[in-house]
């Protein structure tokens, strides 16, 4: 990486009008941003929360909405004691399992949360939702061939897009490229807008060389979510790979389109530029990422 001299940096930095106040603003910014994003629905197929009992009796009930309560505060000590009081009151709940599992989960307590949810698993067999999260929580462990079994499972009783693209990635994680291909195909076939699939297809694709076919992939990434910058990110980073240049900056351009805030598309700018010879519109590029970006920022102490 270049040296940027202080009286370079102060110099850009007047430039853009981006003194220590307007990149701690601009970071604020970025922050917003991932954390809206984060907090939008995440695509699972069953959502992680815990289950009420409003017919329940007392005083099952009582101790099930406190234990709801402590997730929700994140006092997950006192959810657990509450969620394990009820189960000792109605053993054979398999709703009360699943939110015993949640607290395990939030813990991250894996093997406590695969085998509570093993357990409502049982009791309710016909419940995609024990199994699903079953699923999830044995991959989360590093269990693959495990939770690929959970998973082919539930396919017999619910055939919907978000298993299939499960799959897919246990069994990209395991090396299994023909079958994560077939299993991320499949998902689409079921849904063409199911974007994590096409997402998963494209980057499989990259990673296994098949880059005309990864193309196809992201322009329909960018077809169907024009605002997603994330899909503009994968279209200049495949270009760059085909060494296409002029078309990765464009498509890193369109990404800066959507989020100007985004310092290291600038990175990812300067290196192209570098490679191609213009140091300039390289180091420009640099210092536009250290400007934007407090993390970034050379220490001027």
């Amino acid at each position: 990486m270049m040296r940027i001299s202080l009286i370079t940096l102060l110099l850009m930095l007047s430039f853009y009008q981006l003194d220590v106040y307007g990149c701690e603003e601009r970071s604020v910014r970025d922050a917003s941003y991932w954390n809206k994003m984060y907090k939008d629905p995440r695509l699972f197929l069953f959502p992680f929360e815990p289950i009420p009992l409003s017919s329940a009796v007392e005083p099952l009930r009582t101790l099930n909405e406190e234990g709801i309560r402590g997730i929700e505060r994140g006092d997950y000590r006192q959810a657990g004691r509450d969620f394990s009081e009820a189960i000792k009151v109605s053993p054979g709940s398999a709703p009360l399992h699943h939110n015993l599992a949640l607290v395990f989960f939030k813990k991250l307590d894996l093997t406590r949360a695969v085998e509570s949810w093993k357990r409502a698993s049982s009791l309710d067999p016909r419940n995609p939702r024990y199994l699903y999260h079953l699923a999830f929580a044995l991959s989360s462990d590093g269990r693959a061939e495990e939770a690929i079994t959970v998973y082919q499972n539930l396919l017999a009783m619910d055939k919907r897009p978000e298993i299939f693209n499960s799959l897919g990635q246990l069994f990209e994680f395991r090396g299994n490229v023909s079958e994560a291909d077939k299993h991320f195909r499949q998902a689409v076939a079921i849904k063409p807008d199911y974007l994590p699939a096409l997402n998963n297809l494209g980057r499989l694709y990259r990673k296994a060389g098949r880059l005309e076919k990864a193309e196809r992939v992201f322009k329909e990434l960018v077809r169907r979510d024009p605002d997603d910058v994330e899909n503009y990110l994968n279209l200049g980073a495949l270009y760059s790979d085909m060494g296409k240049k002029t078309r990765a900056i464009e498509y890193y351009r369109k990404a800066l389109g959507l989020r100007p805030d985004y310092a290291e598309i600038h990175l990812l700018l300067s290196g192209i530029y570098r490679k191609m010879g213009r140091t300039k519109q390289a180091d420009n590029e640099e210092i536009l990422a250290h400007s934007i970006s407090c993390e970034l920022r050379p220490n001027l102490e």
